[in-house]
């Protein structure tokens, strides 16, 4: 069942779970030159955003799969001297944001063969970072969020205030509404190959 852009479906009736089997399938379906032009408009329209021109300590996170592109976002952020931090899973359902310095020295392939931090660094606290990107496989205009299914960013995110959290998606992503629990926390932003999204 392909979905319209301008989310015909009635959503809220779906299941969590197949919602996310639909949107994956639509994601993944992209063609690769498609999907890195589509990156480099998020990458363009990231580097204007306000809050991330501001942000002195930001975490980002590596792509895996048919993600929007993050390699050229993580770079960019070093060259401009921000302290970027990734996650690093230390457990069952827990992540934990690590400093790199450089891409290509500082990360190999870790849970489920996703690239994340490997060296030593201090913890840095919650309370320090400015701006926390957030992947996801659905999200909805008010910003809430569907991910892989094991809560590791729902986990994270609790002690990241709602202002400090911004999506990273491409625009076939976002639908118009779905049922959500307590425990997925939501975004205040959107960074799409079409501009950024106030869901807030």
């Amino acid at each position: 069942m392909k979905l319209k852009s301008k989310n015909d479906l009635k959503h809220g009736e779906i299941e969590k779970s197949q919602l996310r089997k639909k949107i994956l399938k639509l994601r993944n379906s992209i063609p690769e030159k498609e999907r890195r032009k589509k990156s480099e408009k998020i990458y363009k329209n990231l580097l204007k955003l306000n809050e991330f021109i501001k942000a002195k300590t930001i975490m980002l996170f590596a792509n895996f799969g048919s993600e929007p592109d993050t390699k050229k976002i993580i770079i960019q952020s070093l060259k401009l001297k921000k302290k970027v931090l990734l996650p690093k899973v230390i457990s069952d359902g827990k992540i934990m944001p690590m400093e790199i310095k450089n891409y290509y020295r500082d990360l190999k392939p870790g849970f489920h063969n996703i690239l994340e931090p490997f060296r030593k660094t201090k913890k840095v606290k919650e309370k320090n970072i400015d701006l926390v990107f957030v992947p996801g496989v659905v999200f909805d205009l008010n910003g809430n969020r569907i991910g892989y299914g094991k809560g590791y960013y729902d986990n994270f995110l609790k002690k990241i205030p709602l202002k400090k959290r911004i999506g990273i998606s491409f625009e076939c992503q976002i639908v118009k509404k779905f049922n959500f629990s307590k425990k997925d926390l939501p975004v205040s932003k959107l960074v799409t190959e079409k501009g950024v999204k106030i869901c807030r």
